[in-house]
């Protein structure tokens, strides 16, 4: 099982669209993998349409989206055309036919010891360009995900990445952010040109960069 801050090892498996490799399509962008807990499901079903409808979001921000779930490749097939059929969207991006689980282990989704054991844990993971783990999130089954927050979130992670800033809480794209702890006032003043606030040594405000 990997964590957040580990390396997604390589992985080959079935999809809707056919054979995919991890490397391939993931090396050198974000990546957003989400997992459903079944096919046909109400709930599931505007994920995966929402997951479509923001395909340009996703784009802009040179971001890979996959979804995930322990079904038959049929199975994903007729989910993802009766989805398009209801929700009126393209399911542009390939959705994972994990039968034997082996990547739902992987990232911890398969649930033990409370509820269904062995269902799948509804799960939204965020790897950064690194294939490294950024953000996991899970969720019980009948919490339809928000997935303006994932695009928040990779908002918020590539601008660290670029940036020694941080992102306070409820933090949206042009708002102000922190300075890193590790960044003292003076190097900051340096970094920042728009200014910096510091109410402590500990809290520096800056406009977004």
């Amino acid at each position: 099982m990997i964590f957040v801050g580990d390396e997604v090892p390589n992985f080959s498996c079935d999809s809707h669209l056919g054979t995919i490799t991890s490397s391939d399509i993931m090396d050198g962008h974000f990546s957003v993998l989400v997992t459903f807990p079944k096919c046909f499901g109400s709930v599931g079903s505007t994920e995966l349409a929402m997951m479509a409808k923001l395909k340009d979001q996703f784009e802009a921000r040179d971001v890979v989206v996959l979804g995930l779930t322990t079904e038959s490749r049929d199975n994903n097939i007729r989910w993802a055309d009766e989805t398009e059929s209801i929700e009126d969207c393209k399911i542009n991006f390939p959705l994972i036919c994990d039968i034997t689980k082996t990547i739902s282990n992987l990232f911890g989704c398969v649930r033990s010891g409370y509820g269904s054991p062995g269902s799948i844990i509804p799960t939204v993971i965020i790897i950064d360009a690194e294939r490294r783990i950024r953000v996991s999130l899970q969720y019980t089954p009948t919490c339809g995900r928000n997935f303006y927050e994932v695009i928040r979130s990779i908002d918020s992670l590539q601008l660290s990445i670029s940036y020694p800033v941080s992102t306070p809480v409820n933090w949206g794209e042009g708002q102000d952010v922190f300075v890193n702890d590790d960044v003292d006032n003076v190097t900051a003043k340096n970094i920042f040109p728009r200014g910096v606030v510091a109410l402590r040594e500990w809290f520096q405000i800056t406009p977004q960069p």
